[in-house]
């Protein structure tokens, strides 16, 4: 990952950090609350 990210710096500059960094600050809160749901929901069904 810090290849890629490294690669994109190297062509967009400062905001592809900025980019990588706001993607992850949005992405792990959303994981965390998917993954919850599911398991309440697979709780339910067995």
């Amino acid at each position: 990952i810090a290849a890629i990210i490294f690669l994109l710096y190297t062509k967009l500059g400062v905001s592809a950090i900025i980019g990588a960094i706001c993607c992850i600050l949005i992405v792990t809160p959303m994981q965390l609350f998917l993954g919850k749901r599911m398991s309440g929901n697979l709780k339910l069904v067995a």
